[in-house]
Order: C-alpha cells, then sequence, then structure tokens
C-alpha cells in the first residue's frame, strides 16, 4: 500500500505540474525534472498491480502484463538512454566557437565525427546537455539553425532562461551529449512548388535551416521575419547571400506590435491579421507555409493562414512552448 501511495503522489506531481498555469511558473529545466518522477511512479506502482490486481492473479496474466512493462521498459532504455548514448559516443560532439548574431543570441557551432552518418535533417531539434560543470544533466531543446554538414551542427539560441544563457558561456572543446533527433518540420513535408516562412525573432532558426534545405526554385521562396528592433535581426549576410543566390524575397516586419493578439508590427496597424497576411503573400494559398516563433505568435499566423485559404496540409510549424 506505501509503494501505491508514493506511486499515485509521483503521477500526481506529473499531472499538476502539466497543467498550463503551473507550467507558466516553471522553468523549462524544473519542469523536465519533475516529469521524470512518471517512470518512478510506473516503477513503484507494478509490484503493487501484480501483488494485489485482481486481474495480474492468474499466472498466464501475470506474464502477460509483466511482458508488457518489461516491453515498455526496454523501449525506454533503448531509446532514451541507449541510442543517445551510442550518438554521442559515435559522434563526439564538441564546441568549435560561440558566435554573437544579434543583441542577447548567440550560435554555437560544433565538430565531431562522421557527422554525415548522423541522422538529422534540417528543421529538427535535439536535446543538448553540456559538460561544463554545475547543471551538465539537464537538457534543453535546441534546433539546427544550418543545414547538417559532414563535419559541422550549428544551432543557435536566444539567452533568455537559466539554461539557454549556459550556452552564451560555452568554451571550445565542452562535450556535448544529444538525444534525438526529434521534429517533423522538414523538406520531407515539403510538396514541391512555392514556399512562404514565417519566422519571430529565434524562430529563425529551423526555418533559416529549411530556406537552405528546400529544393525550391529560384525566387519561389518567401520570408516574413519579425522582430521587434532593427537590431534583433541575425544571419543577415546569409540571408543576402540566399537573396541573391536563390532569389529568395526577404520581408522584414519591425516595430513593436500592431495590436494586443497581432503578430503585426504596427505599420499594419489598418489591416486585420488575413489581410495583411495576404498583401505579403497574395497567393499563398498555393504554397506551402513554414512557421516558427513564440507560441501566442504562432497560433495567430496559423489562423491568418488558415483563413487566407492555405490548406492544413501545407501548413507547418514548429512550436517552442512546452
Amino acid at each position: 500500500m506505501v509503494w501505491a501511495v508514493a506511486a499515485l503522489a509521483a503521477l500526481s506531481l506529473v499531472v499538476v505540474t502539466s497543467v498550463r498555469a503551473a507550467r507558466r511558473r516553471l522553468r523549462y529545466e524544473a519542469w523536465h525534472l519533475l516529469h521524470l518522477y512518471a517512470y518512478l511512479g510506473i516503477a513503484l506502482a507494478l509490484p503493487h498491480e501484480l501483488w494485489l490486481g485482481s486481474d495480474f492473479r492468474a499466472p498466464a496474466a501475470r506474464s502477460y502484463w509483466l511482458g508488457l512493462h518489461l516491453a515498455a521498459a526496454g523501449s525506454m532504455l533503448l531509446f532514451r538512454l541507449g541510442m543517445p548514448a551510442w550518438r554521442t559516443l559515435r559522434h563526439r560532439l564538441v564546441v568549435d566557437c560561440v558566435v554573437t548574431e544579434a543583441p542577447g543570441m548567440v550560435s554555437v557551432y560544433f565538430r565531431g565525427r562522421r557527422l554525415d552518418r548522423l541522422p538529422v535533417r534540417a528543421g529538427q531539434f535535439f536535446i543538448w546537455r553540456f559538460l561544463d560543470g554545475w547543471g551538465a544533466l539537464r537538457g534543453n531543446p535546441f534546433s539546427l539553425s544550418g543545414p547538417p554538414s559532414g563535419d559541422r551542427l550549428r544551432i543557435t539560441v536566444k539567452t533568455v532562461g537559466d539554461g539557454s544563457a549556459r550556452v552564451a558561456r560555452l568554451t571550445p572543446g565542452t562535450r556535448a551529449l544529444v538525444e534525438g533527433p526529434y521534429g517533423r518540420m522538414t523538406a520531407a513535408t515539403y510538396a514541391g512548388g512555392q514556399v512562404t516562412m514565417l519566422a519571430c525573432g529565434v524562430g529563425l532558426t529551423p526555418l533559416l535551416a529549411l530556406l537552405w534545405d528546400l529544393p525550391y526554385g529560384y525566387g519561389k521562396a518567401t520570408l516574413v521575419y519579425r522582430t521587434r528592433h532593427p537590431q534583433e535581426v541575425a544571419f543577415l549576410d546569409e540571408l543576402e547571400w540566399l537573396s541573391r543566390q536563390r532569389g529568395v524575397r526577404l520581408v522584414p516586419l519591425v516595430g513593436p506590435r500592431a495590436a494586443p493578439g497581432s503578430w503585426l508590427p504596427a505599420e499594419f496597424a489598418d489591416y486585420d491579421d488575413t489581410a495583411a497576411l495576404l498583401a505579403l503573400s497574395p497567393d499563398i494559398a498555393g504554397h506551402d507555409v513554414y512557421v516558427c516563433g513564440p507560441d501566442p505568435w504562432t497560433a495567430a499566423v496559423w489562423q491568418a493562414a488558415r483563413r487566407a485559404g492555405v490548406p492544413a496540409a501545407r501548413l507547418h510549424r514548429e512550436r517552442f512552448g512546452w
């Protein structure tokens, strides 16, 4: 009975901290740590189930359910521990350098072994852990901000939380542990033809990687890039190169918000969200549309795109919320 009560307490803790109001009060690192108690809750509940549960008393039923639990535990050990450990040891990622891209935004370049065999695609992210001392085992999700190459990887981070602020202080040679890759916003979602991408702030990072990677034709891609201040614009040299060499149409949206809940700057105050989107990309209904940024901003863009006629199957987004 004691184990059952402890299991209930651990699982209840996970449920309570999953509520949106609770998540808003927690740092990502604390939230992630608390959710590991789900494993403890399941482990504590299993003996109670096998010893006292009426559905588990028959030998065949007990063997069946125990087998399912062992299969689930084996899958967890393989994919949450085994695969990350294997990829970390095989590819030996270390920090090569840290570069400031804009105020409060840094890129980390990694070098390693056999990176051409790392099964990651532009637009995806890893859970990163850095062996830099304090907090080394706390994981944070960061997207690739450039296409993966045979010898280097790059992530770009906005230094707002404790975990991301640590990234700006990483030194060359720091070892990195990776879990993943995760994310479905890759070239596999691209149906061909024209592309419109809408990014806000650090949400540019996976979209920039996709701009390099997608096989769109010259002049067939538009990037709408939202920032609050001109100095927050990052990767200007790369964006200008993509504009010259691949015909990417760059549409900067700079300035304070037009209205509460709007994804637009003040210069579009006379437009509603959908009309503004159609003005920026008139035939967007026939495009593949990729969106990334803070959750409220992304939700506003998503709704505007749907009202503008973009089919759900051609509307793709990466959410930074947790």
